[in-house]
């Protein structure tokens, strides 16, 4: 079944194709969730994996706020759910050479695909996430500057407004 918000690309370069098929050994087809991981070739270099780590946080991460239980101040959670066991995996090792404190967990519902979830919990790693990583999507970054830090909120394409914003 076709997914609605989902983008279909089409290459017509049977040169690219072979590059990201082959160099860069991409999956595609049916089960490819399951199966994506990062290329060798940007996981070994920091720069693109950074840029790799971002895109991924674009797409299938998450921020929220929380109220937890000892703590005065809103809880901050980074969190990037994936289907692909290695991928999950590879996210967990980059984060932790970044020096970051990430957490991995495995979900598995009954007549469901498993997920793996890798996160990055309280504000120091959060604050960490936004010096060296961020957030492209600029939806995800305000939610959570607004909340804990009482920033406005940035308007979609408004890239001043977020040239501008410090996190501190």
């Amino acid at each position: 079944a076709y997914r609605s918000g989902g983008l279909r690309l089409r290459f017509y370069s049977k040169k690219f194709v072979t590059f990201l098929a082959v160099d860069l050994a991409m999956t595609h087809g049916e089960g490819k969730g399951k199966k994506i991981t990062i290329p060798h070739q940007i996981f070994n270099s920091p720069a693109l994996l950074i840029s790799c780590i971002r895109g991924i946080a674009d797409s299938d991460g998450t921020i929220f706020l929380s109220h937890k239980t000892g703590c005065k101040d809103l809880y901050v959670t980074i969190e990037i759910t994936t289907t692909s066991k290695t991928l999950s995996q590879q996210l967990l090792t980059a984060l932790m050479s970044f020096d970051f404190r990430a957490k991995w967990r495995k979900y598995h519902k009954i007549g469901t695909l498993p997920v793996y979830r890798v996160s990055l919990n309280g504000k120091n790693q959060a604050q960490k996430w936004f010096d060296k990583i961020g957030f492209s999507n600029k939806r995800k970054s305000s939610k959570y500057l607004n909340r804990l830090y009482g920033k406005p909120l940035i308007q979609r394409g408004d890239s001043s407004a977020w040239e501008s914003t410090r996190y501190r």
